[in-house]
Parts: C-alpha cells; structure tokens; sequence
C-alpha cells in the first residue's frame, strides 16, 4: 500500500470522552501520536463532563488539542454525556476549520455522527464515520437502575434496536465513507442493512519498558495466588456480574485464586454489593483505575486476562494483554473470536460463568501450556500496532477526500 498524502488536520469527533475511560480514547491516542509526529493538527470534540468523582484524572498525548462543547447527560446511562453543537468553542471549531485540508472522523455512528455531519457540513469537509460498537447487541436494560422481568427486557430492547438501527441507516448514508473496527462488526452492519464499511482496526502502543511496580504488593496478593485480570469500564455491557459469579465458582476448587478488576465507574457500587453478597471480599480485589501506563505491569504479572463479554467490538484490551505476554480466556462471540487464537494464545469458551471458571482453573492448573500461550500472545498482538494499522487509516482518510465531491 502506497502512502497517501496527509491531511492537514484531522478533527476526532467522539460521543464520550475522558475523563470517561474507553478503549475508544486509547485508540484516539494512539492514531493521534502516529499523526502529530508527521506534522498533521489533530483535535478532539468532545463533551464537557462535571466533577466526577468515580473518573481519573486524564492525560493526553502532547500536542493534542481538546475542544469541549456543552453537554447534556445521556438518559438512563449514568456516567455517559454527550456533546452538543452550540456555544463559542463550537463556533470557534467551525470558524477555524473552514478551508481547511482536514478530515472530520467520528467515534460512531448514532451519537458522534451526526454532529461530526454538522460539522463538515458548515465547513465543506469530508466526514469518516467509524463504528466501534455493536449496535443493539447485548441486553441494553442492564443499564437501567432498575430491574425488569423477562418480558419487558425483550420489548425494550426490540424498541431500542429498531429505533437506533434506523438512526444508523440514515447517519450512514450521508457519510463520505462508513469504517469499523473488525470483520464481526462489518458483517454486523452488513446484516443490518446500515453500511458497507471499510475494516480500519484500532491500534495498540506497547511501550519500550514495562513499569517497574510489583502489583502483589500493591494490592495485597500472596505469591502463590494465581491473579485473573480484567482491566477496563466496570459497565454493564462488560459482564463484570459474570466476572463475579465465576470468581465465586472458583474459590470453591481453588480458594487462593484472586480475581483482580481493574478500573472503575458509577456502576462500581453495584459490583462491590455483588461480590459482598456471596462474601468474595478476599477472592474479588477492586483495585480501582490505575493510569494506562502502569496497567502493562499489570499484564505482565497477572496469569490470565478474562472478558465476560460475547459481543466486543474488536477487544482492545484483549490485543494489549496479548501484546504483554498474557493470555485471555473469555467468551466466544463478537471481535474476540478474532483477536484471540483459540487454544494458542487464550481459549474462548460458551458464554457461561460455568465454561469461564472452568476453562480459567484448567489453564491455570497447566503450566506448561500457560507458557506457551504466554511466548504466542505477542504475535497475536503484532498484527494490530500503530506502525501496522496507520496506514490502512490514511488509506481510509483518502478514500473518504476522493468521495467527497
């Protein structure tokens, strides 16, 4: 693939942003410092959130320009603002972006879209959607703070897939050109009739040197305790319930194993209940967020990485762990399927807190074969580096230029 030539800027335009902690903003990260060491402008539109006190504090990538609009928060969803186009910041943005050579790429296609559409069009600029979530998959009434039987789950949801696959459709078909994160995604959009979107996988930046911390230490593990990790949103849609429900099936064939959550967010509460309630405070750690840097520590020392997730859109998190040396067991489903070999570098199960515990105690039980995967996961991860991903991203930013009349 030959190089095309560089935009002049390229504007993020993302639903949710930090200090909200998303594999979707490490992947902005990652694209912006490929883009700012050639000299292109990059910027993000994002919402403006309040104090919040279940966030960290967010680092950015040097150079990078932040541009906060007004914000409303998101119904039903806590934790969750989106931005709106109003305000001086937004009518700076669409000021200084008029006749420009710039690229307006938004993070997905039903929230962020259609204000990234206003955008390039006040300013006669390309827009690039770029889907990074499986649009009404999964139970969405999860997210509500109350608990519905059966029946009402199935309505709602039917309701919330109708209403934003319709949405997506009309999005989509004003967009100069329609992206993804994985193969299980395209032929999801495919399905659905929404788009016919380019495969434009987000990337990893592993560092030079793992951090030198020991996380036993910090968090209290004994040396002999084999640690499952999981790093990320505590959110329902990451099965984190799951999670905890395996935990509680392990401890009774292997009561010195830890499960050791990393990450944070409004929904922590109601895991900490979870995990009381069947006594696990010795066996489920919380260790709340630790800054992205120092969570390659965290890959590097745990024993396994778990996901109770069967529809992430590419499992970022999956690609990173993998990149440190660690294997995942996780739920067969989703971008998984493709980011994790199974029985080479993790081993994916059927989407029960059963098949997870059961596949976590074999492996950690088979040393041999966990150094194994250990010695394979990186070369699973090579495929998805910076330095091997950019280029099909700028492949992307021309075609959407070419597309634009």
């Amino acid at each position: 693939m030959s190089e095309p030539v560089l935009p002049e800027r390229v504007v993020f335009v993302c639903a949710t942003y930090l200090p909200r902690v998303t594999g979707v903003a490490m992947a902005m990260h990652a694209w912006a410092r490929q883009l700012l060491s050639r000299g292109v402008r990059v910027s993000i539109v994002a919402p403006e959130y309040p104090p919040l006190d279940y966030y960290p504090l967010p680092s950015y990538p040097e150079g990078l320009e932040v541009v906060r609009l007004p914000s409303r928060p998101a119904p039903l969803a806590s934790g969750i603002h989106t931005a709106l186009a109003r305000g001086r910041a937004w009518e700076r943005l669409v000021t200084d972006l008029r006749g420009q050579r710039a690229i307006i790429h938004a993070q997905d296609l039903v929230v962020a879209g259609p204000l990234a559409l206003t955008l390039g069009r006040r300013c006669a600029l390309p827009v690039l959607l770029h889907a990074h979530y499986p649009i009404g998959e999964g139970d969405l009434t999860e997210w509500l703070p109350v608990q519905l039987g059966r029946p009402g789950r199935r309505a709602i949801n039917a309701t919330l897939r109708r209403l934003v696959e319709r949405k997506a459709r009309a999005v989509s078909r004003r967009a100069a050109l329609v992206a993804t994160v994985s193969p299980y995604m395209e032929h999801l959009l495919r399905r659905r009739g929404i788009a016919e979107p380019l495969v434009v996988p987000c990337a990893v930046d592993v560092p030079p040197q793992i951090p030198a911390l020991d996380i036993r230490k910090r968090h209290a593990i004994p040396a002999e305790s084999p640690v499952l990790l999981y790093a990320g949103r505590l959110d329902p849609d990451k099965g984190i319930s799951a999670l905890i429900d395996m935990a509680a099936l392990l401890r009774q064939q292997e009561p010195r194993l830890r499960l050791l959550l990393v990450g944070g967010g409004p929904y922590l509460p109601r895991y900490v209940a979870r995990a009381e309630a069947l006594r696990l405070q010795e066996s489920v750690l919380f260790a709340g967020w630790v800054p992205h840097h120092d969570l390659w520590a965290y890959f590097a020392q745990a024993d396994l990485f778990v996901i109770a997730n069967p529809h992430e859109a590419q499992g970022l998190v999956a690609i990173e762990a993998q990149a440190a040396g660690l294997p995942i067991v996780a739920y067969r489903g989703g971008g998984i399927t493709l980011a994790v070999a199974d029985g080479r570098t993790g081993v994916l199960t059927d989407p029960t807190p059963q098949a997870l515990a059961a596949a976590a105690l074999s492996l950690v039980r088979q040393r041999e074969r966990l150094q194994a995967m250990r010695a394979a996961a990186p070369e699973q991860a090579a495929a998805f580096t910076s330095e091997r991903v950019f280029p099909i991203l700028l492949d992307a930013y021309q075609r959407a230029r070419a597309s634009t009349p």
